[in-house]
């Protein structure tokens, strides 16, 4: 009998404090939503700085070899989430791609209605473009609010064109840590060429090598 009693208590015990539990978990207060912050879209003027549409084939000659390389270009928008650090960021991306046809470089550009909180006085994230080429990259000129290290060349005459207001752009190359597993190519992109009615018009690299935009 006693032993039935002990048997009893403790499975009374055992059900309180199952009890206890499923209590204490639904009165356990939800975490609060992180609040979500939309940074807006990307304005059509900055849109146009970058000419290319979806399936256009961009040529660019080698300078001294005279090949001719075909880009096949691939342009996409979408919305991108910025990780969560108390805050959560919305922010819309534009993104071009243009991949050759033969083993060389490709060329990326991509346009972000700001790709985190900027502290403006008008409460306003700056729109931001970077243009990634051959192990660098540089700014799309007049969108980031801190873009530096270009010059601007009235006309610049390739492959028999003439193209005006011209970026000369210099670009950042890519530094790794020297036991980074990837290491830097000896071989990146120094200079880009660029306007806003033609996008990239040439490409130079640290060795010399150059590529220029080739239209018949």
């Amino acid at each position: 009998m006693k032993n039935k009693k002990q048997f009893f208590r403790k499975t009374a015990e055992f059900i309180f404090l199952g009890i206890m539990v499923v209590l204490f978990a639904a009165c356990k207060e939800e975490p609060l939503p992180i609040p979500l912050i939309y940074l807006g879209d990307i304005p059509e003027e900055y849109l146009a700085t970058v000419p290319y549409q979806n399936g256009d084939v961009v040529k660019m000659m080698h300078e001294s070899s005279r090949l001719v390389i075909n880009y096949r270009v691939s342009r996409s928008r979408f919305h991108n989430m910025s990780e969560p650090t108390g805050e959560d960021y919305d922010y819309q991306v534009d993104f071009t791609h243009l991949e050759p046809d033969y083993p060389t470089f490709d060329m990326r550009i991509t346009l972000t209605a700001g790709y985190k909180k900027y502290e403006l006085e008008d409460g306003e994230a700056p729109k931001t473009g970077h243009i990634m080429l051959k192990e660098s990259s540089t700014d799309v000129p007049f969108i980031t609010t801190d873009a530096t290290g270009f010059t601007v060349l009235d006309s610049l005459e390739v492959n028999g064109h003439v193209y005006y207001d011209v970026f000369k752009l210099d670009c950042r190359h890519y530094e790794y840590p020297p036991d980074y597993v990837i290491q830097a190519h000896s071989i990146y992109t120094s200079t880009c060429y660029y306007n806003y009615a033609k996008g990239i018009i040439g490409v130079k690299l640290s060795n010399g090598e150059k590529y220029w935009l080739y239209e018949e």
